[in-house]
Parts: structure tokens; C-alpha cells; sequence
């Protein structure tokens, strides 16, 4: 269960209730009283087959769909590839794959989060004030991760920055954390999502991979720690 999907989904019920409480009055006349709002909604697990799922039988099912919205990277990805081919606007709320900016692919989609390729600039200037010239990348093998760590390789390389090691891995982190060790790696930009961080955090916990001597770099760390510990 992609946990972020149910943060959204308690944001998007609020979102109705004050279109209703306030939106029906002569001072804000957001939706029509003859009109009724109606977005039904499923938790797709941040699962793209899942999502393709849905979206066809929301298609192919009355009533006529005006907009589609989805959550996470993976699961906008496929969804508004296809749904161009209706000519159906989807709006992504939560994706930050940097691959979603290409409007030759996605021409129907917007989004109101920004692309993950952010943060690059950011990481850039803490490596030079600290003068770490020497960084490690550890990534899931998803698209969003992918194209994220693509800009951050040019971008290092522009600043004189060595990678010396970019490792992969598909769900279990285990051997790409033991080359990090072997490479010895410091500092060390990771870009994962949740579940898969936990597992990071376990091996990196096994291989010694923390302390005064490491640095490392999380997305969304909060999430991460505010969901239950992983068990090693």
C-alpha cells in the first residue's frame, strides 16, 4: 500500500466537503446548486497495472469521465500515456518523475507537484559547502529515480563532483548496499520510495553504513520515519 495515497485521498474528502459548505453561496459560486460533484475514487497501491486497471473500466463505464486523477509517478506514468489517445486530461497531484515534463508524451497531463530533478541544484550546493567531491548514488530502478539521478550525474559532473559509484536495485537492496561498502562509499544520495528506504535503512544498519563518517541523503524522510519500523 502506497501510504501516500491515503494522505491524499483524507485531503480530497476535506477538499469536497468545503466545496459543498462554502462553494454553493451567492459570494462563492464555485459549483452551481442544480450540480453535483461526484469523484469516486480507488486505492491502486501505487501499482501501474492496477492503475490501467481502473482507468479502463472508468472509461468504459458511465457516466462520461471529464478529468482523471492519480497519485504517485509510476501509476500517473501510465495513466496519462494512455489516456491521451481519448484526448482525456489527467492531473497528477503527487508525481514528481522528471520523465512527465515531456509534453510530446504526456500532452494532456499537468501536474501540481514539481519535477524530482529540484532538489538536484540543492544537493549540488551542500556537497560544495561541505566539499564532499566524492558521492555514491543508490536508486530503486523506477523511471522517476532513473531520470532524477541522469540530471544529477550532469549536474555533478559540471561542478567537478566525482561519482564513484552508482548502484540499482528492483526490491531487495541488500547487494547494492554491500558494493557501497566495498566501493567505500560516504556520502551517499538515496532515491527510493518508503518501503523500499526501510529495507535500505535495515542493510545499511547491518553493513555499518552510519555513524560520524557517513552522510546520507533521503527523500521524504519524515514519511519514512513516521511509518512502523521495518524489521530486520
Amino acid at each position: 500500500m502506497w501510504n501516500g495515497g491515503i494522505f491524499d485521498l483524507y485531503s480530497l474528502l476535506l477538499g469536497l466537503q468545503d466545496v459543498y459548505r462554502f462553494g454553493r453561496t451567492d459570494r462563492h459560486n464555485v459549483l452551481p446548486f442544480t450540480a453535483t460533484l461526484v469523484v469516486p475514487h480507488w486505492l491502486v497501491k501505487c501499482e501501474p497495472g492496477l492503475g490501467a486497471s481502473v482507468m479502463y473500466n472508468l472509461l468504459y463505464n458511465a457516466p462520461q469521465k471529464l478529468m482523471l486523477l492519480a497519485g504517485c509517478s509510476t501509476v500517473c506514468t501510465t495513466v496519462a500515456e494512455a489516456a491521451k489517445m481519448w484526448n482525456l486530461v489527467v492531473l497528477c497531484y503527487g508525481a514528481s518523475s522528471p520523465a512527465l515534463s515531456d509534453r510530446s508524451r504526456f500532452p494532456t497531463l499537468f501536474r501540481t507537484h514539481p519535477s524530482a530533478t529540484v532538489h538536484n541544484p540543492t544537493r549540488i550546493k551542500l556537497m560544495q559547502k561541505f566539499g564532499w567531491s566524492r558521492v555514491a548514488i543508490l536508486q530503486q530502478a523506477e523511471e522517476v529515480f532513473i531520470s532524477t539521478v541522469e540530471d544529477l550525474e550532469t549536474r555533478c559532473k559540471e561542478a567537478g563532483i566525482e561519482i564513484v559509484t552508482r548502484q540499482s536495485f528492483l526490491s531487495d537492496p541488500t547487494d547494492a548496499v554491500r558494493n557501497l561498502r566495498r566501493q567505500d562509499a560516504r556520502i551517499i544520495v538515496g532515491l527510493f520510495y518508503v518501503v523500499a528506504a526501510r529495507r535500505v535503512l535495515c542493510e545499511m544498519y547491518k553493513q555499518q553504513l552510519y555513524g560520524r563518517a557517513y552522510v546520507w541523503f533521503f527523500i521524504e524522510p519524515s514519511r519514512i520515519l513516521a511509518t512502523e519500523t521495518a524489521k530486520s
